[in-house]
């Protein structure tokens, strides 16, 4: 199968497993309590914001080094990376969460083991795995519904499922790539400067981008407690749902635009198919999130979350100008800029943590996702400005 093909392949498997990742969130906010399923969000979002640490932006780097077919060698390093920092940040993780919060240690110390198995999966699955990796994380849901345990019986069938996943991804890869082997992968924790500097510029975009997104989430936990968080969580379940359609354009438009730049009308043609093919998906979408907030969190999640309707209108907002962004974002990456995107969403983090300090403690959820709608404004402009620019510029040389 050629290489086009080979793309089309992943993003409908990108798609399915992510649709089955959201469908899961879904079920779980139904199956557990407010407390649980916000104990649940608090613990993903801090292991996820140490992820960031872990993974340092090798994989968005290696995304962008593959468009240019610059990745010969970077394997073996990027695993020694990934390996020191995951092993020097599990003392800190766990001291800083023991320190924090407290409660749940035991489930943030699974969901970091989990953390190495998915990314050692994500590394070595192809394409048609990724679909077969989301129906194997249902699983802990549908035994939850089954078992009608709670969050440490799910969490627990969650990493021995991660756990076997990972075990049959490795016998696959070694079946189908036997002079490239699993073996050839392997590599003891080392540390690359070359690399790691080169990733920095996409380890401190994805850091911003996900103070951004979830320190709402872990500011809420903190000053609210829990069930604030659930009431949170059910909305962004949601809208970080909905921005599978940006996110599978982002990922098919980025190299072409990276590629594209140099030559005006492949760049121009790209960029705009990019902003019709955003709008087309995500405006009727966000209408409909606003409009009908209520009638969908009941239908979604039954009545015990209606009260999280008005937090879910900001959001539909947020989320049809964030899938703007997607766009803008990619042109800038594309142009060589990450730098300056990364500047943008470093004063997007702290705008963001500045006001959720200021609207959290008078307005809970609400005012989480006012802060996040503030916010917003502030990406957008900026990253609509600067496309604009790199593009006219482009297109005029």
């Amino acid at each position: 199968m050629n290489r086009k093909g080979n793309l089309l392949i992943y993003m409908f498997s990108n798609f399915i497993s992510k649709f089955i990742l959201g469908l899961s969130g879904i079920l779980l906010a139904r199956f557990l309590t407010k407390e649980d399923f916000g104990l649940l969000k608090t613990i993903t979002a801090f292991v996820g914001l140490i992820g960031i640490f872990v993974n340092f932006g090798l994989n968005d780097f290696l995304l962008f080094e593959a468009s240019k077919n610059k990745i010969s060698g970077f394997e073996r390093k990027i695993v020694g990376n990934y390996l020191l920092l995951y092993t020097i940040l599990f003392p800190i993780s766990l001291v800083s969460y023991f320190c924090i919060y407290s409660k749940g240690l035991f489930i943030m110390v699974i969901f970091y083991l989990k953390l190495l198995l998915d990314w050692v999966s994500d590394t070595i699955i192809r394409a048609l795995l990724i679909f077969v990796n989301a129906i194997l994380l249902f699983l802990p849901v549908v035994y939850l519904y089954i078992s009608k345990g709670g969050l440490e019986k799910y969490i627990t069938s969650l990493l021995f499922v991660s756990f076997i996943s990972c075990i049959i991804y490795i016998f696959v890869y070694n079946q189908y790539n036997q002079k490239e082997g699993i073996k050839n992968l392997i590599s003891l924790p080392r540390m690359d400067k070359k690399i790691l500097m080169s990733s920095f510029p996409f380890f401190v975009s994805g850091l911003m981008a996900y103070v951004y997104m979830q320190s709402d989430i872990l500011m809420l936990s903190f000053m609210k407690g829990t069930v604030e968080v659930g009431r949170y969580a059910v909305a962004t379940t949601l809208i970080f749902a909905a921005y599978l359609l940006p996110t599978v354009l982002y990922n098919y438009f980025l190299p072409k635009l990276a590629a594209a730049f140099g030559e005006r009308k492949k760049l121009n043609y790209f960029y705009s198919q990019f902003i019709i093919l955003t709008l087309v998906l995500t405006l009727p979408l966000a209408v409909l999130l606003f409009v009908f907030s209520e009638e969908i969190l009941r239908f979604v999640y039954t009545y015990k979350y209606v009260d999280s309707r008005y937090i879910l209108k900001i959001l539909a907002i947020v989320f049809f100008f964030h899938s703007l962004c997607f766009v803008f974002g990619a042109v800038i990456t594309a142009s060589g800029n990450q730098s300056l995107r990364s500047k943008i969403q470093i004063l997007a983090a702290i705008t963001n943590v500045l006001l959720n300090i200021i609207f959290i403690p008078l307005y809970g959820a609400e005012g989480a996702a006012f802060t996040t709608a503030m916010t917003e404004v502030i990406i957008f402009s900026l990253y609509w400005y600067f496309s604009r620019k790199l593009t006219y510029k482009e297109t005029c040389e």
